[in-house]
Order: structure tokens, then C-alpha cells, then sequence
């Protein structure tokens, strides 16, 4: 299934990968979206950390390349795993004013019980019931338009249900066997798609 009409301009798309991730996690989701007539995209990295450091810096970091790179006044939000809290710092704080949509991939919105694995600030924020996530909750911007995807199958954001997000639009549940799977799981791809076209 490809967009009937690839002629349209698509609102720009900023990607944010997961924790110790890279473009590999999102690269798949760009070729699919570029298929489909897509083809502004902008990548955020934060490789220079592994949970050393409070997601709120890496969030300001967030905040500093949107305006010095992007210079399109509206753009989407596609983020993995725990690049989606990242994407919601930024949101809640001061994006809510450029991001349109917001799509979120086996994001641990309400923590990750693997997150007690180290007692690193940033796995510390993970954690289900942290300070850092009820804060969170607490600040969200109701009026945003946000999509999610989770996979109950998921042993990095466990138990896999933690990925659903409460606030979304809208929920998808696919059934991919593994975390980093279910960013490119063909019914994952659909949704993105369907999301940013609706």
C-alpha cells in the first residue's frame, strides 16, 4: 500500500533514537516513510551517553538542535524506546508550540522494571513509579497529538504493557517478539504511516 499521491509536501520528520541506539534503530522506518512520499527528515543524536546523565539534559540538548537545524516552522516526532520521554521533555517544556504529531515505539512510558539493572541517573528515571515519570505525567500537554506503539512481548520495557501510552490518540499493539523488532514490524509501519497521513 503506497500513498496515492507522492507529489504532496509531507511535513518534515524529526527521528530520536533509543538508549546506546544509533540511526540502525530508525533507518528502516525512513526508507519505508521515503517510499511512501516522505523525504525531509532530521535526525537527532545523543550517542555520548549510556543513562550517565538526567533525560532532562539530553531533552535541552533536543531543544538546542530543533532550533539551530530545523527550519520548518511545524514537524512530526518519530521516537524509539527511550527517545520518546526525551521527545516528551522537549514537548511539555516548549515543542508543543512546533511538534503537529508525536509517534512513540515501544516507548516505557510507564517505566521498565530491566531499568533496576544499574542505579545510573538515567536508568534511575526508567524505573516504574520514578519521580522523574510521575513529573512527567504530571506536565504533559493533553492537546498533543500523540500516537504509540507497544508489543506485550517486550523484555526491554517490561512487562510490555508499560509501553502503552494512557494520553495517546491513539494505542497500537502489535505482537513483534522483540523490542528493537517491533520499530520495523510491517503492522508498526502501516500505523506510522496512517498516523502522519491522518
Amino acid at each position: 500500500r503506497k500513498m496515492e499521491n507522492k507529489n504532496v509536501k509531507k511535513m518534515p520528520v524529526v527521528f530520536i533514537h533509543g538508549l546506546g541506539g544509533n540511526a540502525f534503530q530508525y533507518k528502516p522506518i525512513m526508507n519505508f516513510l521515503k517510499r511512501n512520499g516522505f523525504n525531509n527528515f532530521y535526525e537527532f543524536k545523543y550517542s555520548k551517553k549510556f543513562g550517565q546523565v538526567s533525560l532532562n539534559e539530553i531533552a535541552n540538548e533536543l531543544s538546542s538542535f530543533v532550533k539551530r537545524t530545523v527550519r520548518e516552522k511545524k514537524f512530526n516526532i518519530i521516537s524509539l524506546s527511550q527517545g520518546g520521554l526525551i521527545a516528551r521533555l522537549y514537548i511539555n517544556k516548549e515543542g508543543h508550540k512546533r511538534v503537529k504529531k508525536y509517534i512513540t515505539l515501544c516507548t516505557p512510558h510507564n517505566g521498565s522494571v530491566m531499568a533496576y539493572m544499574t542505579n545510573l541517573p538515567g536508568f534511575i528515571e526508567l524505573r516504574p513509579k520514578s519521580k522523574f515519570l510521575k513529573k512527567l505525567n504530571e506536565d504533559e500537554k493533553s492537546k498533543m497529538k500523540y500516537y504509540s506503539v507497544y508489543t506485550p512481548l517486550d523484555l526491554t520495557v517490561f512487562p510490555g504493557i508499560n509501553g502503552k501510552f494512557e494520553k495517546a490518540k491513539k494505542n497500537k499493539r502489535v505482537l513483534a517478539p522483540l523490542h528493537m523488532l517491533a520499530f520495523w514490524w510491517k503492522p508498526t509501519l502501516y500505523f506510522i504511516l496512517e498516523s502522519l497521513n491522518g
